[in-house]
């Protein structure tokens, strides 16, 4: 296959798992080959992408093109005993006569052979450069990290690898001929010691590669924003294999993804997500809250089904990132905010249950307004004992994408009959845990006057929440004197077990004082009513909506998250 340029470096070795750079001589006609019109034609596309493409090489010369199997291949040649060149690949068929021979077996991909007695060793050059790419983007890496881990093994000097994204076996050729130029944006480099497979590559955010849209599109009025429907102009996306570990994080235009029908996710459930937000302060400077109690969170929930878990820290690096890139996105409007929704998802094609092998790690944004956007309104809560929302052992205390859809029956039922949310409760005594998708709160006047701040324990049956954690922290402090929460008289916090039957009998001798859930959408939402056993319930709310502490602590929170009030949880990007 000459070209008129000189065969002292690396040709193409093209596979459907990995496309690797192999030392080979030009191509010289065999006189002996009579290759069918369909090998023909395929010789002759890749003469005419040479021809096309070859000038634009930054490498410092390219010989030729030979195809070559990937793993699978070899092994099926191998107890087939069929030799290389003879079979198809995909939809193109490699060829190869009795001179280009040793140039095929001494291609990368058959370092996976070691029957092959005539290797060797000294024939290949000293640098490589290897292509993750083909037709099929869920072909793990992994064999293309083997093959460079090999070749570095029997002496190759310098492998470089690259991971091509959503690209077929002649756009790859494409992409590899006009390397360096055009590499940034379709594909990834891939250190060495990272691709090596004894250990998987951690998450690094300094890798992130940033393609921003060429369409930005145009941010609503804010009194037009629904909740969860309006999503900014860019999306994170990091892919990651048991083996090769994180892939290179990519800040990209936001757009569907791109599944398998057999993907994991879409059978089993493999997917977790978090909630958390970022806000404007009076300054025009954008803060989070509290972020790194979301990764731990997140990496709790990743463990317990099985996914991948990451470094916390490099994680909040990119989603900084992403919010700086759609900065304009964050509105500036008091109690608006920009909705953040980290989710990670397995993806590896198979209807077997079994430990994800592939996984994807995405980021979105949303412009969100005011929860109480006409005021605020007590909500009222049905506890209704015939349903469950989780159990000892189960899986109540992560944030799964499983543990939300069945609750939306329940939650329709309640609806029908007036009421806004669940109050999940538990077991034969009614112990309370969660309301709605928030953590539940209830104040109790003691028999000494005291004021009892109740929570449920985290025992398992109930989410770890960011906003229930500070809560806590902040009447604590109140507690111990070293803040003081307006209008909060003297307290007791304890996260301990409540029961329904406590509650109504708080109601009826007239110490139930307020009882509010708290979570990121709202910080609390206090409540008013709940029905039980066929009867409500009431509880008590001052004529602000809020009962007392209820609305100091969503005071002194909102205060914190817009920077009115310095504070160590109030994290500037």
């Amino acid at each position: 296959m000459g070209m008129g340029i000189s065969s002292e470096l690396v040709a193409l070795t093209l596979v459907q798992e990995a496309a690797v750079m192999s030392r080979v001589v030009k191509r010289q006609d065999d006189e002996n080959k009579d290759p069918s019109s369909e090998e023909e034609s395929d010789r002759l596309e890749f003469n005419k992408l040479m021809e096309i493409y070859a000038p634009q090489v930054r490498l410092p010369s390219l010989a030729g093109v030979v195809l070559a199997a990937g793993l699978s291949d070899v092994i099926k040649c191998y107890l087939h005993n069929v030799e290389m060149g003879t079979e198809h690949l995909g939809m193109l068929r490699r060829w190869a006569g009795p001179r280009q021979y040793q140039c095929i077996i001494h291609s990368p991909t058959h370092l996976l052979n070691n029957t092959k007695d005539n290797f060797d060793p000294a024939f290949l050059p000293s640098n490589f450069l290897l292509i993750h790419g083909g037709r099929d983007k869920f072909v793990p890496i992994s064999q293309a990290a083997l093959l460079q881990s090999l070749l570095m093994e029997v002496g190759v000097k310098n492998v470089e690898l690259f991971a091509c994204r959503d690209l077929g076996h002649f756009d790859t050729l494409k992409m590899l001929l006009a390397y360096p130029t055009s590499h940034s944006d379709s594909c990834r480099s891939i250190p060495f010691s990272t691709a090596m497979n004894s250990q998987p590559a951690p998450l690094d955010a300094s890798r992130v590669v940033i393609k921003k849209s060429e369409s930005p599109k145009e941010c609503p009025a804010p009194q037009n924003l629904v909740f969860g429907k309006t999503f900014t102009d860019h999306m994170l996306k990091v892919s990651w294999n048991k083996q090769t570990g994180w892939a290179e994080p990519s800040i990209e235009p936001y757009a569907p993804l791109s599944l398998e029908p057999s993907a994991v996710v879409l059978h089993y459930a493999p997917t977790l997500f978090e909630g958390m937000k970022a806000y404007r302060d009076d300054q025009g400077q954008v803060r989070l809250f509290r972020p790194e109690k979301n990764m731990e969170r997140m990496n709790r929930s990743a463990k317990r089904i099985c996914l991948p878990t990451f470094e916390g820290d490099e994680c909040l690096k990119l989603i900084k990132k992403l919010i700086q890139i759609d900065s304009r996105w964050v509105p500036s409007e008091p109690g608006y905010s920009l909705y953040i929704r980290p989710t990670l998802i397995g993806t590896q094609s198979s209807i077997g249950i079994s430990e994800p092998t592939d996984a994807l790690l995405f980021v979105i944004l949303s412009p969100v307004g005011p929860y109480y956007s006409s005021g605020v309104k007590p909500i009222a809560l049905e506890a209704n004992p015939q349903y469950v929302r989780a159990w000892p052992g189960g899986t109540g205390d992560a944030k799964l994408g499983a543990n939300y859809g069945p609750s939306m029956m329940p939650q329709k039922e309640a609806a029908s009959r007036g009421y806004s949310q669940i109050l999940w409760l538990f077991g034969e005594e009614d112990y309370v845990t969660e309301v709605g998708t928030m953590n539940m709160f209830a104040v109790l006047k003691k028999d000494d006057g005291v004021w009892e701040v109740v929570t449920p324990p985290l025992n398992g049956l109930i989410l770890p929440g960011v906003t229930r954690l500070s809560i806590l922290e902040l009447l604590r402090a109140h507690q111990k004197g070293e803040i003081q929460l307006e209008n909060v008289p003297k307290i007791e916090v304890n996260e301990r077990d409540i029961t329904m039957k406590e509650v109504v009998e708080a109601s009826n001798s007239g110490n139930l004082v307020e009882m509010f859930g708290a979570g990121t959408a709202a910080v609390v939402t206090p409540v008013d009513r709940i029905g039980y056993k066929g009867k409500d319930i009431h509880v008590p709310v001052t004529s602000s909506g809020f009962g007392t502490v209820t609305e100091a602590v969503l005071n002194k929170i909102m205060a914190i998250q817009w920077g009115k009030e310095p504070h160590a949880w109030s994290v500037p990007i």
